[in-house]
């Protein structure tokens, strides 16, 4: 008889992530899943319980278009981001992929249990983090690798994949039907300007910097259009950052800042750049509004502290946040 095909996760789903020798025994010699890496920043989440965020039916990878896991068999937990603990201190926060053989679905009434330490040593001792001195290796690193192109025609691939989204429960009708109706204007705009719907040309050769000294937990508020377009160059970038159209829809909006931005690992070369005077911003995630459909990876946005300002009142900006002023 025929096993039984296990079923896919879904959405909402709750979910327990396998112990550390059930890890070990799915990773290749590489440490990784059909490409995909298992990470020292997943290790302390083994035998703990956790929602399922979405399924990945596409994603996002650095200077491609869209792809896909060629299994469709991946998952974000809710409130997992990698701490890049296990790679020098990385600071992109990525959404970390889930291969589904990594995860069992939880029974009803059952509680966590921690995973034995000694355990946990012998899986995080197995990682790899390095191909040589100078290169990092991790999911982001190797995501086109672990991924394919969609076959045949892209375009109608997106529209399947956004019935998808719904079936799978990512997301609403009205949801999907608002993005498809949006991408298909981004597609008919860029038909007829180009790429040039996605750029500001900025007036510098050599662009500006400047610090404010930006701590965690900190009020800022986002400059205006034409106080940010002046620190871009024709590219819209502030040394070598894209400031993105759809970031300026929170200008005059206030945040709070997440964290601190200093060094990240490239996603196309595995290797680290040191940042100065840049942060993310509480609430604030790129879902690429010009492809059709988006992109569920929600990186963090980075913002330049050039572009932006402490408002005048810290306590204003909190009673306005709080109202629904800023997400």
């Amino acid at each position: 008889m025929a096993a039984k095909k296990r079923r896919q996760f879904r959405s909402g789903d709750r979910v327990v992530v396998k112990s550390p020798d059930e890890i070990l025994a799915t990773l290749d010699a590489r440490e990784a899943l059909a490409g995909v890496p298992f990470m020292p920043e997943m290790v302390n989440a083994c035998g703990g319980h956790f929602r399922v965020a979405r399924r990945l039916e596409k994603t996002c990878v650095e200077g491609d278009r869209t792809r896909r896991f060629p299994a469709n068999d991946v998952v974000f937990l809710e409130e997992l981001r990698c701490s890049g603990d296990g790679h020098d201190g990385c600071m992109r926060g990525c959404m970390i992929f889930w291969k589904e053989s990594w995860l069992r679905e939880a029974r009803p009434d059952e509680a966590p249990v921690r995973a034995d330490e000694r355990a946990q040593e012998r899986l995080r001792e197995r990682l790899q983090v390095k191909t040589d001195p100078t290169h990092y290796y991790c999911q982001s690193t190797e995501l086109s690798a672990a991924t394919e192109h969609f076959p045949w025609k892209h375009k109608p691939w997106m529209i399947w994949v956004a019935l998808r989204e719904i079936w799978v429960g990512n997301r609403s009708v009205s949801e999907v039907v608002r993005l498809l109706a949006h991408g298909f204007r981004m597609v008919l705009r860029k038909r007829r300007i180009g790429n040039e719907v996605l750029l500001l040309h900025g007036p510098n050769t050599r662009t500006p910097t400047e610090s404010l000294g930006l701590q965690p937990g900190d009020w800022v508020r986002v400059k205006t259009q034409q106080e940010i377009l002046e620190t871009l160059d024709r590219n819209s970038k502030n040394r070598g950052l894209v400031m993105a159209k759809a970031m300026l829809q929170n200008c005059g909006r206030r945040f709070q800042v997440l964290d601190n931005f200093d060094r990240m690992i490239s996603e196309r070369t595995g290797e680290m750049r040191e940042v100065k005077n840049t942060v993310s911003l509480r609430g604030l995630e790129c879902h690429c509004y010009y492809q059709l459909g988006g992109c569920p990876r929600g990186d963090l946005q980075y913002w330049r502290e050039i572009w932006l300002e402490r408002p005048p009142d810290p306590l204003a900006a909190a009673v306005d946040s709080a109202s629904g002023d800023s997400d």
